[in-house]
C-alpha cells in the first residue's frame, strides 16, 4: 500500500511538471507564430529588412533552444532518456551579422537573380 501511494504521489507530480512544461511550450509557439507573422512587413523593407530578419531568427533560435530544454525536463520527470546532443545543436546555434548577411547575398546576387527568374517562368508556365 505504502508502493501505491508513492506511486500515485510521484504520478501527480509528474503530471503537474508535465502540464506545466505543456504550458510554457504552447505559449512560446503562440507568441513565435505571431512574432513571425507580424515581422512579415519588416523583413520586406530593404536594409530593415535584415535588421528584423536577425531579431526574429536570433527569437526562434532562443525559443527553440528552451523547448528544447522543456522536452528534455518532461522527459526526465516521466523517466526517459533526454536528447542532450539537440539541446547543444540547437542552443549553440549563431546568427550572423548584419554585415555577413550582406556580403552573402552581394557574393551571391547573380545566383539569386537567375533562380528567382526561373522561378517566376515555372509559375507564369503553370
Amino acid at each position: 500500500i505504502k508502493q501505491n501511494e508513492a506511486l500515485k504521489t510521484r504520478l501527480a507530480t509528474n503530471k503537474v511538471r508535465v502540464k506545466n512544461v505543456s504550458q510554457r511550450i504552447v505559449t512560446r509557439t503562440a507568441r513565435n507564430v505571431t512574432t513571425n507573422v507580424s515581422s512579415i512587413v519588416g523583413e520586406a523593407i530593404p536594409y530593415v529588412g535584415i535588421a528584423t530578419v536577425i531579431a526574429v531568427t536570433a527569437l526562434d533560435i532562443k525559443d527553440g533552444c528552451d523547448t528544447v530544454r522543456d522536452i528534455n525536463e518532461m522527459s526526465k520527470s516521466l523517466e526517459i532518456e533526454s536528447i542532450d546532443d539537440t539541446e547543444n545543436s540547437v542552443c549553440g546555434m549563431k546568427v550572423p551579422t548584419a554585415e555577413e548577411i550582406k556580403k552573402t547575398v552581394t557574393e551571391k546576387a547573380s545566383g539569386f537573380g537567375s533562380l528567382l527568374k526561373d522561378t517566376l517562368d515555372e509559375i507564369v508556365t503553370k
